[in-house]
C-alpha cells in the first residue's frame, strides 16, 4: 500500500510500502467536496469575524477577509516555552475556527504501469495495471482563482519503474506510463465527474514533501506558521486527517522527542515525534500546536511516517524547513542535485582502479563495471541477469574537466554520441546517469574503506550503516535514470518508415 510509511524493526512507515518503512500516507480519505461548484463554494463557507482571517502572513495559511487579531493571554503556568502542554491554553474563538473552516482534503493519486513479460508463445505481452492511493492535503495559499496544497512526496508521486515492493500489486521492472491527482469525497469514492483535478507545482523527495494546485479557492489554514525548532518534549499536538479515509478526525498526542534526523529512504531532514495515535490514511495531514502567548494554534510540522512494530511512534517534518519552499514555490536544491563530483573524489576513483580495485558496483538493483581508459572513465550500465546476459544497456564516458570531470559521450558498445549534440531533455537524462554513477562510485570507496575499520571503531560501523542506508535509499533514482535513458537510446535508434513514393504517370 502507498501511503502509511513504516520501518521494521527500528524501522518507519513512509509513504510508499518500503522495506523499511511503511508510509503512513491517507489510505482513505473523505473529503465533502462533490462538485465543481460545491468546491469552490467551500471557501465561502466559514464563521463569521474570526473565521474570516488574512491571507499568507510570510509563510500563514488563512481564509480571506480582514486580519484578526486576538488580544494575547497570560502564559499557562506549565508552560513549555512556546508551546502549551495542553490544548486547554487554546481559546474558544481560535477552537471554533480550527471545527468550522474546512481546510484539510483527500487526495486520490492514481497510477498506470506497464509490464512487459513473454508468453508460451514467445510474443511480448503489454499487461497494464492501474494503481492508487489516498493521502491527506491541507490548503495553505491561494493565486488568484486557485489554490496550493501542501502533502507528502510519498502521497503525490510514484517511482517511474517499480522496484521489488515499492508499488503494491505491481512487479519489479514495470514503467510508469501515467499518473494523475485528484480531490475525493473517500476511498470508496467511484463517481469521477465531480473529482477536482490537482496538479503538481513541485515535490521534494528528501523533505517527503509536494505542493498541489487546485484550478478553484477554497478556505485554507486559518492559522499562523509555527517554529518547529521551539518545539520541547511534552508539548501538545493536534492532527487532523483521515483515518483509514473513513472520516475526518483529529487526534490529539504530545511530542515525545523534539529533534530527529531522518536519513532513511531518501530522505534528508529533521523530524520531531509524536505519541499521537495516527492510522494509515493520514500522510500528509498537518499538525498544529497550541501557542501559549495567543491561545492560538499554530502550524508546526506535517506528518509524513511511523515506526513500523511500535506504538504511537509517528513521526513529522519540522515546519521550519518548509518555510521557503511555501512561500517561493521553488524546490531545494537535493543532496544528489547538488553533487558535482570533485576532482578529489574523481582522483581517488581513479587511483584505486589503477591500483587494481574491483571496478563493479551495484546500481539501482542491477550492477555497473566501471573502467579506467586512459584518462577517462567508462561506466557501463548491465541488466539484472548480468553475468548470464552480459550485453550492456548503456555506457557513458566521463572526461577529465577543471569541475572534476564530465559526461562527453554516451550510447551502447562502440556506437556512442556526444552529449552536447542532443536534445536539453536527452542531455539533462544523461547528466543524471552520471551523476548517480560517480556518487555510487565514490560511496562504495568509502563504504570499502569504513569497512577495513568497522570491526574495530564503533564510529565507522555506524558511519557504514548509515552509508548503507543512504545507498539503498536510492535504489529507485537510479532504476528510473537507467530507464529512462535506455528509453532515450530506443528513441533514438528507431528508423523512421520510408516515405511512400510515388511512380510517375505514363
Amino acid at each position: 500500500m502507498k501511503g502509511l510509511a513504516q520501518r521494521s524493526g527500528r524501522g518507519r512507515t513512509t509513504g510508499t510500502p518500503c522495506p523499511s518503512r511503511v508510509a503512513t500516507a491517507a489510505s482513505r480519505c473523505g473529503a465533502v467536496l462533490v462538485a465543481t461548484a460545491a468546491f469552490a463554494a467551500l471557501a465561502l463557507r466559514s464563521p463569521p469575524v474570526a473565521a474570516q482571517a488574512s491571507g499568507v502572513h510570510d509563510t500563514t495559511a488563512h481564509t480571506e477577509g480582514s486580519p484578526t487579531t486576538l488580544p494575547p493571554q497570560p502564559r499557562p503556568p506549565l508552560c513549555l516555552g512556546r508551546y502549551a502542554p495542553m490544548m486547554t491554553a487554546i481559546r474558544k474563538d481560535a477552537l471554533a475556527l480550527e471545527r468550522h473552516v474546512r481546510w484539510t482534503f483527500c487526495v486520490r493519486s492514481t497510477a498506470t504501469y506497464q509490464c512487459l513479460s513473454y508468453g508460451s508463445d514467445g510474443e511480448v505481452r503489454r499487461v497494464r495495471h492501474t494503481v492508487r492511493s489516498h493521502g491527506t492535503a491541507f490548503a495553505f495559499r491561494r493565486e488568484g482563482s486557485r489554490t496550493l496544497l501542501l502533502t507528502n512526496e510519498h502521497v503525490s508521486d510514484w517511482p517511474f519503474v517499480s522496484g521489488d515492493d515499492d508499488v503494491e500489486g505491481v512487479g519489479p521492472g514495470c514503467r510508469r506510463v501515467s499518473s494523475t491527482l485528484s480531490v475525493v469525497d473517500n476511498e470508496d469514492d467511484s463517481y469521477s465527474k465531480d473529482d477536482i483535478p490537482l496538479s503538481r507545482v513541485l515535490s521534494d523527495a528528501e523533505l517527503d514533501i509536494a505542493i498541489l494546485r487546485a484550478p478553484f479557492r477554497v478556505s485554507r489554514i486559518p492559522f499562523d506558521v509555527g517554529r518547529s525548532a521551539g518545539l520541547r518534549t511534552g508539548a501538545a499536538v493536534h492532527v487532523r486527517g483521515y483515518p483509514l479515509g473513513a472520516f475526518q478526525a483529529v487526534t490529539l498526542g504530545k511530542i515525545i522527542n523534539p529533534r530527529h534526523p531522518d536519513r532513511e529512504q531518501g530522505w534528508n531532514h529533521l523530524d520531531f515525534v509524536v505519541d499521537a495515535p495516527l492510522s494509515e490514511g493520514s500522510s500528509g495531514s498537518p499538525v498544529l500546536a497550541a501557542n501559549c502567548r495567543t491561545g492560538r494554534f499554530e502550524l508546526i510540522g506535517v506528518f509524513h511516517a511511523a515506526y513500523k512494530g511500535g506504538q504511537s511512534l509517528n513521526v513529522v517534518v519540522g515546519v521550519d524547513q518548509l518555510v521557503d519552499l511555501m512561500r517561493t514555490l521553488r524546490p531545494r536544491p537535493s543532496a544528489v542535485s547538488e553533487l558535482v563530483p570533485t576532482p578529489q573524489d574523481r582522483a581517488a576513483l581513479v587511483a584505486r582502479l589503477r591500483a587494481g580495485g574491483e571496478p563493479l558496483l551495484p546500481f539501482g538493483g542491477a550492477l555497473a563495471r566501471v573502467d579506467l581508459v586512459g584518462a577517462k572513465l567508462r561506466f557501463v550500465l548491465y541488466s539484472k541477469r548480468f553475468p548470464l546476459h552480459d550485453r550492456p544497456l548503456a555506457s557513458v564516458i566521463d572526461t577529465p574537466s577543471d569541475g572534476g570531470g564530465k559526461p562527453t559521450w554516451f550510447g551502447v558498445s562502440s556506437a556512442l554520441r556526444a552529449v552536447e549534440a542532443q536534445r536539453p531533455a536527452t542531455q539533462r537524462i544523461v547528466h543524471r546517469v552520471w551523476r548517480l554513477l560517480r556518487l555510487r562510485a565514490r560511496d562504495v570507496t568509502r563504504y570499502r574503506r569504513l569497512s577495513r575499520r568497522a570491526g574495530k571503531s564503533r564510529g565507522a560501523h555506524l558511519a557504514r550503516e548509515r552509508l548503507a542506508r543512504s545507498m539503498e535509499a536510492r535504489e529507485g533514482d537510479e532504476r528510473g535514470a537507467t530507464a529512462a535513458l535506455v528509453a532515450a537510446l530506443r528513441r533514438r535508434t528507431r528508423r523512421p518508415a520510408p516515405t511512400p513514393t510515388r511512380a510517375p504517370r505514363r
